[in-house]
């Protein structure tokens, strides 16, 4: 969160700019994407203290967003933007997962919609939509198969 901070201070508030950084109209896009969980809007057996930090991280984000877009509104000559979104993964192939017992993956797999965990490769593309789609801020993306919606 210091490092999004920091970035957030040095682009909007000096207009620094890189080689490479110039979008449409000459404009300057910058994205932050955090990656936070479904446990922040649906409580999960067992996960308390887990559940809390990525709900926290959701609240830092979309305060980064209001914050950035405040900055943005008393420098409107950089012709500098700033966004900030946040993904919120169900259950991923990853080796946070890989200690699930076969009878646990089954059982939460039953209770996913889409029936399966998600691939590391379909967070990464939800990632890459936030991060090109230059409308997206304060995007809050549910990343978990429908399980959201149980």
């Amino acid at each position: 969160m210091q490092i999004a901070r920091a970035f957030l201070r040095h682009y909007l508030k000096n207009g620094a700019r890189q080689k490479g950084d110039i979008i449409n109209g000459g404009s300057v896009s910058y994205c932050f994407v955090a990656l936070s969980s479904l446990l922040a809007i649906k409580g999960g057996e067992g996960a308390s203290a887990y559940a809390a930090s990525k709900a926290g991280l959701l609240a830092f984000t979309r305060a980064l967003s209001l914050e950035a877009s405040t900055i943005q509104k008393r420098n409107p000559a950089e012709n500098v933007s700033f966004r900030a979104n946040v993904v919120l993964p169900g259950y991923v192939h990853t080796p946070m997962t890989k200690g699930f017992s076969d009878t646990h993956i089954q059982k939460l797999n039953e209770s996913i919609p889409l029936g399966r965990f998600a691939r590391a490769e379909e967070v990464a593309d939800a990632v890459a939509f936030l991060v090109t789609n230059e409308y997206a801020n304060n995007t809050v993306l549910n990343l978990d198969g429908g399980l959201s919606a149980t």
